[in-house]
Order: structure tokens, then C-alpha cells, then sequence
């Protein structure tokens, strides 16, 4: 009588310790499952960090080096100085359309056998530069002329300010081609105006170059050493005829040649009335 109970009591001792064991190691897997899991998570979030670093430390990197480099539309030339992005300007460029000399080589070979280099109107002036660089303007259609006042710029400060004004690759010529001539002393003159527009003149041997900068946009046409030019899309039947007039009266082309290039560049837009509008 006296064994069983012993037996009994050693048995729920054995059963106690069994039940012991186990539950401590589910408890020991549970808390180590889960210890693992928040340093899986910790991990995870740290790697995360590292890449956000990793990919924030360029960026920054990248802006800090673009802070005094210009940015050009395109064309860029390492010989411009680097300005502050906080000094760069990008309004003021107008839309032109351009007949570059080397596909329109009639009026800009009667432009470089004539008096004058260049020639420019809109609806408040006309303009002209003789041989000797000097810039006329005329406020009553071309009726009296006079001198008109400019600056001659350095080619230090016209490369600036190039570089400040984020000088797009100028239809008709390039930056590079701007600061070969003027480091190769061609002479930069330049011309503001009471509507807050600019014009500068690249002078050498080889020609005039004009250099618009109209913040104010207005409607143009040209002629220089390199291109005939006119600013905007909507194109002014009348001023195109007075521009050619103004070509015959100053000698630069006969009456008949401005009628049939007159009757090119017209037809010219009117194939491409998708993009330009002729108006009276």
C-alpha cells in the first residue's frame, strides 16, 4: 500500500518536469523568434537609411557642384565662366525663324559687298551698322539716320555675361563660334533700349553678328553677317516688305531680288503655316 502512492507522487514529479522543459523551450523559441524578427526589422530599416543616404549624398553633391556651373540649352563651352545658378537668367531669348547664310547665301553675299554689315528693324526703329562698325538708328522709316549710342563691352564681361544669361546655341552660329571671334578680337558693342530690350554686335573682319536679348518680346527682322532673321511666329506681312524695302534703298539688293526672295520666304511660310502665321 505504501509504494503506489510513491509511485503515483514520482510520476506527477517526472510529468511536472517533462511539462517544465517543454514549456520553457517553447517559451525560449517564442522569445527568440521574436527577438530575431526586431533585429530582422532593425536591420532592414538601417539598410533602408543607408540607401536614402546613398542616394541623397549625390544629389547633394551634384547640386553643390551645379551651383557655379551655367547651364546652356545647349552648345556649351567650358571657356565661359561659371556664374552662381542664383545669377542666371533664362528669360529674354526670342523665338526666332532664321535662313542661315549657308542655305540662303544670296542676301547675306549681297549684305557682306554692300556700305552696311547688318541691318535691323522692329516697329518702333531701324537700325544699321556701316563698314566701320558704327551703329545708325532711324525713327522715321529710314527717312534720317543717326548715331546711335553703344557700349563697347570687354570680352571679359561679354563672356559673363553670356555665361549669367545661359547663351543658347544662337541659331545661325554657335557659342563657340562667339568666343572664337571675340577672343580672336572681333569687338563687342552693345545697345539697350527704352522698352527694355538689348541688341550686342559682334564685329570683325568677316562681318557683323547680331546678338538679340528681349526680355520684352517684339517682332523683328534682320540681316547680318550670317543669317537674315525673324523673331516671333506671327509673322507681319507689312514689316517683311518694308524689311526688303529697306534692303533696296540702302543698296544692299535690286528691287528685283528683293520681290523674288520677298516671294521665297513668303511661300516658305505658308508651307509651313503649321508653325507660323502670316498676318497684314
Amino acid at each position: 500500500m505504501d509504494t503506489q502512492p510513491k509511485k503515483r507522487y514520482l510520476r506527477i514529479i517526472i510529468i511536472s518536469i517533462i511539462a517544465f522543459v517543454i514549456v520553457s523551450t517553447v517559451i525560449s523559441v517564442l522569445l527568440w523568434t521574436t527577438g530575431h524578427d526586431h533585429t530582422k526589422t532593425y536591420a532592414l530599416g538601417l539598410t533602408s537609411d543607408i540607401k536614402l543616404q546613398e542616394t541623397a549624398a549625390p544629389s547633394q553633391a551634384a547640386a553643390e557642384a551645379t551651383s557655379f556651373s551655367a547651364s546652356f540649352a545647349s552648345d556649351y563651352d567650358s571657356r565661359l565662366p561659371k556664374v552662381p545658378v542664383k545669377e542666371m537668367i533664362t528669360d529674354g531669348w526670342p523665338i526666332d525663324t532664321t535662313f542661315s547664310k549657308k542655305y540662303d547665301v544670296t542676301l547675306c553675299g549681297e549684305l557682306d559687298h554692300s556700305d552696311y554689315k547688318a541691318i535691323y528693324i522692329d516697329s518702333k526703329k531701324y537700325l544699321r551698322v556701316t563698314k566701320n562698325g558704327v551703329v545708325e538708328v532711324s525713327y522715321d522709316q529710314g527717312v534720317k539716320w543717326q548715331t546711335y549710342e553703344t557700349d563697347t563691352i570687354i570680352t571679359a564681361d561679354f563672356l559673363y555675361w553670356m555665361a549669367v544669361h545661359e547663351a543658347p546655341a544662337m541659331t545661325g552660329y554657335s557659342v563657340h563660334e562667339m568666343i572664337d571671334r571675340v577672343e580672336n578680337g572681333a569687338t563687342v558693342k552693345h545697345a539697350s533700349f527704352s522698352d527694355g530690350n538689348e541688341l550686342y554686335f559682334v564685329i570683325d573682319d568677316t562681318g557683323v553678328y547680331i546678338i538679340p536679348y528681349m526680355p520684352n518680346k517684339i517682332s523683328t527682322v534682320w540681316i547680318d553677317g550670317q543669317r537674315m532673321a525673324i523673331t516671333q511666329q506671327v509673322i507681319s506681312d507689312g514689316m517683311l516688305k518694308t524689311f526688303y524695302g529697306l534692303l533696296v534703298s540702302n543698296g544692299i539688293t535690286t528691287q528685283e531680288k528683293a520681290d523674288q526672295d520677298y516671294m521665297a520666304k513668303m511661300q516658305w511660310f505658308r508651307d509651313n503655316d503649321n508653325i507660323f502665321r502670316i498676318v497684314d
